[in-house]
């Protein structure tokens, strides 16, 4: 369909998109490997904070990590559904979501390591 924006399909895949590239520029900044498993995804982040406030038990954190995470992206995608024909709407959506991703990844990070 010609008349759906690009940018539609971009923000339905912005967050793997974006944890992967995310990944591998702090790889390169702290010049780690590559090809190693890496336990700095925002998923990760997020589960160690709720375990460390003791927020839900230990078996439901990874769920609970997941469902935040797809909930967040949910909402995201019903409010650009409204405008898959506005590709500047589109790209400002996708800039926000990866400022809220930025600002939640340092924000967290942060208060795990003072803990």
């Amino acid at each position: 369909n010609n008349l759906v924006s690009p940018y539609f399909f971009c923000l339905l895949l912005w967050y793997p998109a974006f944890e992967n590239l995310f990944s591998i520029l702090r790889r390169i900044l702290f010049r780690k490997k590559l090809d190693e498993a890496d336990q700095g995804h925002l998923h990760q982040i997020i589960f160690k904070f709720l375990k460390d406030k003791n927020f839900f038990q230990e078996k439901y954190l990874n769920s609970t990590t997941g469902i935040l995470i797809n909930f967040f992206n949910f909402l995201i995608f019903i409010v650009s559904y409204k405008y898959y024909l506005y590709t500047e709407y589109l790209a400002l959506f996708i800039l926000l979501n990866i400022f809220v991703y930025l600002f939640l990844y340092f924000f967290i990070k942060k208060k795990i390591n003072h803990s």
